[in-house]
């Protein structure tokens, strides 16, 4: 599962996933990637910005970003399927 970056206020869509299940599996990751993807997915900050805030390398941003799709994939699935089977 991708997440996606937040438009313009005039083009949300409504989430496809419960903000309070999102936020819940986000605070699960380590510190540096809920950092990571909050800068990036919510300040709609680019990587090399996300990296001078957080004094990482934009290596560290791509890593950091991989590593909590990977862990946030399988705890929002069952949100997904649920959502898709209603």
């Amino acid at each position: 599962m991708a997440l996606t970056r937040l438009q313009a206020p005039s083009t949300i869509e409504a989430p496809s996933l419960p903000t309070p299940a999102l936020w819940s599996a986000v605070r699960h990751l380590p510190r540096l990637q809920r950092s990571v993807v909050a800068l990036y997915y919510v300040d709609d900050m680019p990587i090399a910005e996300v990296a001078t805030v957080l004094g990482v390398s934009p290596g560290t941003v791509k890593t950091s970003l991989s590593r909590a799709r990977i862990v946030l994939a399988p705890m929002l699935s069952g949100h997904l399927q649920g959502e898709v089977e209603s």
